[in-house]
């Protein structure tokens, strides 16, 4: 037999439900925008060293000093580091031919860098200066289609989160609405006809209420209210009987 109180709780463990469903929703977008997050920093972290890498370049062909080099070599090995470690991420951003001719011209600009390096002073070629300029800035090109191409894709995830929540928000509401209407039909529905019978006997009505209700509470509500007005009907019958005594006695005496 069900129970109105089952309902109730299960309505609660259905809205309950549903909430943490919405929360686990949530926090699995998260955790995948985080993740596009960090792949971001480490494509704009790539970036920046080769912007680094073509200052330090700069300032080493201007003013011939080692620190310079080294610092271009450091940076160079750091954007080789970062490639080498999120290949997979670089490539989802743009074609992974892409990727490998940016790895190759990186390669290519560190070999230069390093033979240029090598070089006495008298020897350093304007020409190699040019295929150093030329390897780094393809580099740089390359760096910064990937960084644009990331920040794109973030802010898609964004907007796309951002509409799956309200989404999720609508429908959970739109949810909780409907459990609500069908719990109140559910509940409602026998307590109102039980209203109702109760104001038919209190206008004089005598007949038994019969609630088509499969729940526990109100099938035993209208068995105790059935056995109230049988016990009403039985009372008023002996009243009557009574009183018709009574009456009898008072005629017989009237006779006497």
């Amino acid at each position: 037999m069900n129970s109105l109180r089952q309902k109730i709780i299960f309505g609660y463990y259905a809205i309950g439900a549903l909430i943490v469903g919405l929360s686990l929703f949530a926090f699995v977008e998260l955790r995948l925008i985080e993740g596009k997050v960090l792949a971001g920093e480490r494509v704009s972290e790539f970036f920046d060293a080769t912007l680094e890498i073509r200052r330090f370049e700069k300032n080493y062909f201007l003013y011939r000093q080692s620190a310079d080099a080294a610092e271009n070599a450091a940076y160079v090995a750091r954007a080789q580091r970062l490639l080498q470690d999120n290949f997979a991420d670089f490539s989802s951003l743009t074609e992974a031919a892409r990727v490998v001719v940016l790895r190759d011209a990186l390669g290519r600009y560190s070999r230069l860098m390093a033979e240029y390096a090598q070089l006495p002073g008298a020897a350093q070629s304007e020409a190699l200066e040019g295929l150093i300029r030329k390897a780094g800035k393809e580099v740089v090109t390359i760096a910064e289609e990937i960084a644009r191409a990331e920040r794109k894709r973030l802010q898609s995830s964004l907007e796309r989160h951002r509409y799956s929540l309200i989404v999720s928000i609508v429908v959970l509401i739109l949810l909780v609405i409907a459990i609500g209407r069908v719990l109140s039909r559910m509940v409602a529905r026998p307590l109102k006809q039980m209203e109702e019978s109760m104001e038919a006997v209190a206008n004089g009505r005598r007949d038994q209420i019969d609630i088509p209700s499969d729940d526990r509470e109100i099938v035993s509500l209208t068995h105790a209210f059935n056995h109230v007005l049988q016990e009403l009907e039985l009372r008023q019958k002996h009243l009557v009987r009574s009183e018709k005594l009574a009456s009898l006695g008072t005629l017989l005496s009237g006779v006497a």
